[in-house]
């Protein structure tokens, strides 16, 4: 977890006595944190959380005067003295008139550390969830008007991307990679693909995202006449009419080709 702060102050209030006091309130949520805050310039945002310390009062117009080296959302870091929380609130009432996001974080050490900690893990999820994709299956009803949210809105506010599954790429997905059963007998009638195979089923989506079960597989070693399983190792079969019943169940690759084996 790497938190940054940057300080603003009135040129007014640079004195020993208001070093001691910002020093030790600094001191104090750096041990309920369990880490350092460490000391950066107002337009350094390579962190999970940047912290705005509002010192004194007086800093409101530095905060204006700085806002377009800043990003939202501002994040002000007060400890009350020097009239810091009154000039705090003042900054946070322009930021939300003007639209904008922003916090105050004023409290003991403990109260302020843990905030701080969220806001990190909340960054760190929010990351993480814009690295994947949501499948979604089916829609909702006509009548349900409130309920069909935009998916452009949702990937804006929380980086969120929604992909529409098809019910026809899910019958794809379970017929090549189900496990036959008593049930899925061809004679006189097939019901169903058998029983799902959930590793089977990442496995061939995988294979198909990769390309490999589109047949674009570019790397020479994959359009020989071996077989390959889908981490690119050479598998041995003693001849080609016995593939299916030598290989283990799973996806494998000849010619640039996938095939199942079930």
């Amino acid at each position: 977890m790497k938190i940054k702060v940057a300080g603003l102050r009135s040129g007014l209030n640079y004195n020993d006595q208001l070093n001691l006091i910002t020093g030790k309130f600094i001191e104090e949520i750096e041990e309920k944190l369990g880490g350092k805050l460490v000391p950066a310039d107002l337009s350094d945002y390579d962190c999970d959380v940047k912290l705005i310390f509002i010192q004194s009062g007086g800093s409101e117009n530095l905060f204006l005067q700085n806002i377009d080296s800043l990003e939202e959302p501002y994040y002000l870091l007060t400890n009350g003295s020097n009239n810091s929380l009154a000039a705090s609130l003042e900054i946070m009432t322009y930021v939300v008139r003007s639209g904008k996001k922003g916090e105050i974080l004023h409290g003991d050490a403990d109260y302020i550390a843990g905030r701080i900690k969220a806001l990190a893990m909340g960054k760190s999820i929010r990351k993480r969830l814009a690295e994947t994709v949501f499948g979604v299956m089916g829609r909702p009803s006509d009548w349900l008007i409130a309920s069909i949210p935009s998916y452009e809105e949702v990937r804006e506010k929380f980086g969120i991307t929604f992909k529409d599954i098809s019910l026809d790429e899910v019958k794809e997905v379970m017929a090549n990679s189900s496990d036959n059963d008593n049930f899925t007998s061809s004679n006189p009638i097939r019901w169903g693909y058998g029983k799902i195979n959930a590793k089977g089923g990442i496995d061939y989506i995988n294979a198909s995202i990769s390309g490999i079960a589109n047949n674009t597989a570019n790397s020479s070693s994959l359009t020989d006449d071996g077989i390959y399983d889908l981490s690119g190792r050479r598998v041995s079969v003693s001849s080609a009419s016995s593939v299916t019943s030598v290989l283990p169940k799973g996806i494998y690759v000849r010619n640039g080709r996938k095939f199942v084996v079930k």
